[in-house]
Protein backbone atom coordinates (compact mmCIF):
# COMPACT_ATOMS: atom_id res chain seq x y z
CA UNK A 1 0.00 0.00 0.00
CA UNK A 2 3.00 2.46 0.91
CA UNK A 3 4.45 1.52 -2.44
CA UNK A 4 1.45 2.55 -4.45
CA UNK A 5 1.07 5.79 -2.78
CA UNK A 6 4.55 6.89 -3.33
CA UNK A 7 3.86 5.58 -6.63
CA UNK A 8 0.69 8.28 -6.41
CA UNK A 9 2.70 11.42 -5.51
CA UNK A 10 5.77 10.81 -8.10
CA UNK A 11 5.78 14.14 -10.31
CA UNK A 12 5.25 14.13 -13.88
CA UNK A 13 9.07 15.47 -13.84
CA UNK A 14 10.34 12.39 -11.81
CA UNK A 15 8.33 9.83 -13.91
CA UNK A 16 9.92 11.02 -16.81
CA UNK A 17 13.09 10.80 -15.16
CA UNK A 18 13.20 7.59 -14.74
CA UNK A 19 11.86 6.76 -18.07
CA UNK A 20 14.93 8.10 -19.70
CA UNK A 21 17.00 6.31 -17.18
CA UNK A 22 15.45 3.29 -18.20
CA UNK A 23 15.62 3.98 -21.98
CA UNK A 24 19.34 4.49 -21.30
CA UNK A 25 19.88 1.38 -20.25
CA UNK A 26 18.24 -0.48 -23.81
CA UNK A 27 15.40 -2.22 -22.66
CA UNK A 28 12.49 -2.54 -20.32
CA UNK A 29 13.45 -3.30 -16.81
CA UNK A 30 10.61 -5.97 -15.69
CA UNK A 31 10.08 -3.09 -12.30
CA UNK A 32 9.40 -0.67 -14.99
CA UNK A 33 6.92 -2.78 -17.59
CA UNK A 34 3.74 -2.48 -15.93
CA UNK A 35 3.52 1.54 -15.20
CA UNK A 36 5.79 2.51 -18.81
CA UNK A 37 4.56 1.76 -22.05
CA UNK A 38 6.96 1.16 -24.77
CA UNK A 39 5.23 3.65 -26.29
CA UNK A 40 6.89 5.86 -23.69
CA UNK A 41 10.51 4.22 -24.06
CA UNK A 42 10.27 4.58 -27.88
CA UNK A 43 9.30 8.32 -27.52
CA UNK A 44 11.88 8.48 -25.54
CA UNK A 45 14.57 7.01 -27.84
CA UNK A 46 13.33 9.21 -30.77
CA UNK A 47 14.24 12.00 -28.59
CA UNK A 48 17.44 11.24 -27.58
CA UNK A 49 18.39 10.40 -31.19
CA UNK A 50 17.24 14.01 -31.89
CA UNK A 51 19.79 15.11 -29.62
CA UNK A 52 22.65 13.14 -30.55
CA UNK A 53 22.07 14.58 -34.28
CA UNK A 54 22.11 18.13 -32.90
CA UNK A 55 25.56 17.71 -30.88
CA UNK A 56 27.26 16.64 -34.04
CA UNK A 57 27.42 13.06 -33.21
CA UNK A 58 28.55 10.42 -35.87
CA UNK A 59 24.75 8.85 -36.68
CA UNK A 60 24.47 6.57 -39.88
CA UNK A 61 22.44 7.96 -42.60
CA UNK A 62 19.08 5.76 -41.67
CA UNK A 63 19.69 7.33 -38.04
CA UNK A 64 20.23 11.10 -39.49
CA UNK A 65 16.89 10.36 -41.69
CA UNK A 66 14.92 9.44 -38.73
CA UNK A 67 16.31 12.03 -36.38
CA UNK A 68 15.25 14.72 -39.10
CA UNK A 69 12.03 13.16 -39.49
CA UNK A 70 11.44 13.00 -35.28
CA UNK A 71 13.05 16.84 -35.18
CA UNK A 72 10.19 17.64 -38.04
CA UNK A 73 7.58 15.54 -36.22
CA UNK A 74 8.00 17.77 -32.40
CA UNK A 75 8.32 21.00 -34.22
CA UNK A 76 4.74 20.29 -36.18
CA UNK A 77 3.35 19.06 -32.47
CA UNK A 78 4.74 22.09 -30.82
CA UNK A 79 3.30 24.66 -33.30
CA UNK A 80 0.08 22.66 -33.47
CA UNK A 81 -0.46 22.97 -29.65
CA UNK A 82 0.36 26.76 -29.43
CA UNK A 83 -2.34 26.99 -32.25
CA UNK A 84 -4.84 24.83 -30.85
CA UNK A 85 -4.47 27.48 -27.42
CA UNK A 86 -5.49 29.92 -29.55
CA UNK A 87 -8.51 28.84 -31.10
CA UNK A 88 -9.45 27.63 -27.23
CA UNK A 89 -8.67 31.51 -25.87
CA UNK A 90 -10.92 32.88 -28.71
CA UNK A 91 -13.75 30.52 -28.98
CA UNK A 92 -16.14 32.76 -27.51
CA UNK A 93 -14.63 36.04 -29.34
CA UNK A 94 -17.16 36.04 -32.29
CA UNK A 95 -13.97 36.78 -34.64
CA UNK A 96 -14.72 34.16 -37.62
CA UNK A 97 -11.50 35.65 -39.81
CA UNK A 98 -9.38 34.70 -36.84
CA UNK A 99 -11.17 31.47 -36.31
CA UNK A 100 -10.88 30.60 -39.89
CA UNK A 101 -7.27 31.83 -40.46
CA UNK A 102 -5.91 29.17 -36.94
CA UNK A 103 -8.12 26.53 -38.55
CA UNK A 104 -5.97 26.92 -41.63
CA UNK A 105 -2.80 26.88 -39.54
CA UNK A 106 -3.70 23.53 -37.70
CA UNK A 107 -4.52 22.04 -40.62
CA UNK A 108 -1.20 22.93 -41.83
CA UNK A 109 0.72 22.00 -38.82
CA UNK A 110 -1.52 18.39 -38.86
CA UNK A 111 -0.51 17.68 -42.36
CA UNK A 112 3.16 18.13 -41.05
CA UNK A 113 3.01 16.24 -38.61
CA UNK A 114 1.56 13.56 -40.25
CA UNK A 115 4.07 13.29 -43.44
CA UNK A 116 6.77 13.51 -39.97
CA UNK A 117 4.56 10.30 -38.99
CA UNK A 118 4.77 8.56 -42.05
CA UNK A 119 8.11 9.10 -42.78
CA UNK A 120 9.12 7.62 -39.65
CA UNK A 121 6.98 4.00 -40.76
CA UNK A 122 4.57 5.63 -38.20
CA UNK A 123 1.21 5.19 -40.28
CA UNK A 124 -1.37 4.03 -37.71
CA UNK A 125 -0.38 7.47 -35.92
CA UNK A 126 -0.44 9.55 -39.32
CA UNK A 127 -4.15 8.41 -40.12
CA UNK A 128 -5.01 9.35 -36.69
CA UNK A 129 -3.69 12.69 -37.31
CA UNK A 130 -5.28 13.52 -40.82
CA UNK A 131 -7.92 11.49 -41.87
CA UNK A 132 -8.55 12.89 -44.55
CA UNK A 133 -5.68 11.30 -46.10
CA UNK A 134 -6.03 8.27 -45.07
CA UNK A 135 -6.59 6.50 -48.79
CA UNK A 136 -3.28 7.97 -49.50
CA UNK A 137 -1.49 6.71 -46.73
CA UNK A 138 -2.80 3.27 -47.29
CA UNK A 139 -0.69 3.58 -50.38
CA UNK A 140 2.13 3.49 -48.41
CA UNK A 141 1.35 0.59 -46.57
CA UNK A 142 0.11 -1.54 -49.12
CA UNK A 143 3.62 -0.41 -51.13
CA UNK A 144 5.64 -1.27 -47.59
CA UNK A 145 4.00 -4.74 -47.39
CA UNK A 146 5.19 -6.01 -50.91
CA UNK A 147 7.83 -7.97 -51.81
CA UNK A 148 11.08 -6.15 -52.05
CA UNK A 149 11.94 -7.16 -55.32
CA UNK A 150 8.21 -7.13 -56.79
CA UNK A 151 7.71 -5.42 -60.59
CA UNK A 152 5.04 -4.41 -62.13
CA UNK A 153 3.94 -5.06 -65.67
CA UNK A 154 4.96 -2.06 -67.57
CA UNK A 155 7.95 -1.94 -69.63
CA UNK A 156 11.26 0.66 -69.27
CA UNK A 157 11.05 3.41 -70.88
CA UNK A 158 13.29 4.41 -74.25
CA UNK A 159 14.77 7.95 -74.61
CA UNK A 160 16.57 9.09 -76.55
CA UNK A 161 20.32 10.51 -76.00
CA UNK A 162 21.84 13.32 -77.43
CA UNK A 163 25.05 15.02 -78.05
CA UNK A 164 25.93 18.28 -77.01
CA UNK A 165 25.06 19.93 -80.63
CA UNK A 166 21.71 18.59 -80.18
CA UNK A 167 22.32 15.34 -82.53
CA UNK A 168 20.35 12.33 -81.67
CA UNK A 169 23.06 9.72 -81.42
CA UNK A 170 21.18 7.00 -80.18
CA UNK A 171 18.70 5.82 -77.50
CA UNK A 172 18.78 4.15 -73.47
CA UNK A 173 16.31 2.40 -71.47
CA UNK A 174 15.85 3.64 -68.46
CA UNK A 175 13.95 3.13 -65.19
CA UNK A 176 10.84 3.07 -64.93
CA UNK A 177 10.86 3.49 -61.47
CA UNK A 178 11.41 6.94 -59.54
CA UNK A 179 12.33 8.07 -56.30
CA UNK A 180 9.48 9.32 -54.41
CA UNK A 181 11.04 10.03 -51.00
CA UNK A 182 12.66 7.44 -47.89
CA UNK A 183 10.90 6.47 -45.33
CA UNK A 184 11.69 4.43 -42.11
CA UNK A 185 9.59 0.95 -42.00
CA UNK A 186 9.15 -1.32 -38.68
CA UNK A 187 8.67 -4.31 -41.44
CA UNK A 188 12.78 -3.14 -43.07
CA UNK A 189 14.09 -1.92 -39.69
CA UNK A 190 15.57 1.20 -41.35
CA UNK A 191 15.00 3.67 -44.31
CA UNK A 192 13.64 2.69 -48.06
CA UNK A 193 13.18 3.89 -51.20
CA UNK A 194 9.32 4.72 -51.92
CA UNK A 195 9.75 4.33 -55.50
CA UNK A 196 6.72 5.12 -58.11
CA UNK A 197 6.35 3.28 -61.57
CA UNK A 198 6.18 6.58 -64.36
CA UNK A 199 4.14 4.45 -66.35
CA UNK A 200 0.92 2.39 -64.28
CA UNK A 201 1.56 5.18 -61.06
CA UNK A 202 1.76 1.72 -58.24
CA UNK A 203 4.35 1.78 -55.47
CA UNK A 204 7.31 -0.02 -53.81
CA UNK A 205 9.30 0.46 -51.15
CA UNK A 206 12.67 -1.28 -51.16
CA UNK A 207 16.18 -0.89 -49.43
CA UNK A 208 17.78 -0.83 -52.67
CA UNK A 209 16.99 0.74 -55.75
CA UNK A 210 16.70 -1.42 -59.33
CA UNK A 211 20.12 -1.61 -61.23
CA UNK A 212 18.56 0.53 -63.95
CA UNK A 213 17.82 3.44 -62.00
CA UNK A 214 20.88 2.80 -59.34
CA UNK A 215 23.40 3.04 -61.90
CA UNK A 216 22.74 6.12 -63.48
CA UNK A 217 22.63 7.64 -60.11
CA UNK A 218 26.32 6.55 -59.05
CA UNK A 219 27.26 8.21 -62.55
CA UNK A 220 25.45 11.37 -62.27
CA UNK A 221 23.90 10.55 -65.74
CA UNK A 222 20.36 10.20 -64.49
CA UNK A 223 17.42 10.01 -66.72
CA UNK A 224 16.80 13.82 -66.12
CA UNK A 225 19.89 14.84 -67.70
CA UNK A 226 19.80 12.89 -70.98
CA UNK A 227 15.78 13.81 -71.32
CA UNK A 228 16.53 17.01 -73.46
CA UNK A 229 16.20 18.14 -77.28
Amino acid sequence: MTKRNNRKRETLAERDKRIREMAALGGSPAIFTEEVSEAEIAKVKREALVKLAESGAILTDDQRYLAHAVNREMNARANLDLVTDLMVKHWFDNNGSLMAKLRKEAFAYRSMLARALRDQGRLDEAVAVLPECAEKLEVGRAAIERDDDWECDCADPVLPVYNDAGQQIGSKEVSRWQIRKRIVTEKHGRSVYFLQCSECLEHNARPDLPEKLAKPIALGTEPALIRHA
